[in-house]
């Protein structure tokens, strides 16, 4: 009878055991499948094009132009600027590029193809998004020529490309890398965005950006050195105006 108990017990030691284990494994697996690395642009080892196409390079030609002569004329736009640009949240770790181009096209037409229309469009891949086919793509769904590629230059040079865009009503796309340490509220080795607003009425200027990751989603203003800092971090250093 004291046998028969003892290998009762054994048997439901074992058992309790076995399913803790289940369940740790179950948990673990839960959060592996949550950790999503947001990595969604396109680098040059992984197919994308290198430099600024050469149709942007003449579209850039004029937008500089006019900016230079509005800021001569100080027409470069107020000293306070915000587009109510709409958030589309990306659908997984590597579609920021089309859930940034979902933002821009919905900010001019009210309405846009879905994320996946918008990566197949943009030949969006595991790898990202091309930063250089991002323009035409914005083009195409609008419909006449809007966006090019520009380098974004000093400190100086991005906020005057920012604020002319903005001040024809034009939201930018920018693509960041932001290592740990950087003061970005999260890390990333490539990631796109909108830049919304342009605040230079106080001593600090700030930039309001429209993110479509989880964890920096909406509109947000931040220190303006800070958003060109992890733009001018990306190996493009570019914008899309």
């Amino acid at each position: 009878m004291v046998k028969k108990v003892v290998r009762v017990l054994a048997s439901i030691m074992v058992f309790t055991m076995m399913s803790s284990v289940v369940a740790f494994a179950a948990e673990s697996k839960n959060v592996a499948s949550e950790a999503v690395i947001l990595d969604g642009d396109m680098s040059i080892e992984e197919g994308a094009e290198p430099g600024i196409p050469a149709a942007d390079e003449a579209a850039n030609a004029k937008k500089l132009a006019e900016m230079q002569t509005r800021l001569s004329m100080r027409l470069s736009g107020p000293t306070y600027m915000s587009l109510n640009v709409p958030t589309c949240e990306q659908i997984n770790g590597y579609y920021c590029g089309p859930a940034t181009v979902q933002q821009t096209i919905k900010f001019y037409k009210g309405s846009a193809p879905s994320q996946d229309t918008l990566a197949s469009q943009l030949g969006t891949t595991t790898d990202g998004t091309d930063m250089t086919r991002i323009a035409g793509v914005v083009n195409n769904n609008l419909g006449y020529s809007q966006y090019s590629m520009i380098a974004i230059g000093t400190q100086t040079d991005w906020a005057n490309k920012v604020t002319y865009a903005l001040s024809i009503n034009k939201p930018v796309i920018i693509d960041i890398k932001a290592a740990s340490g950087s003061g970005w509220p999260y890390t990333t080795n490539g990631h796109f965005m909108n830049v919304s607003g342009h605040d230079r009425s106080s001593s600090v200027s700030k930039a309001k950006v429209t993110d479509p990751w989880k964890l920096g989603l909406g509109s947000h203003w931040y220190n303006e050195s800070l958003v060109y800092k992890v733009n001018n971090a990306h190996f493009r250093q570019a914008m899309i105006w």
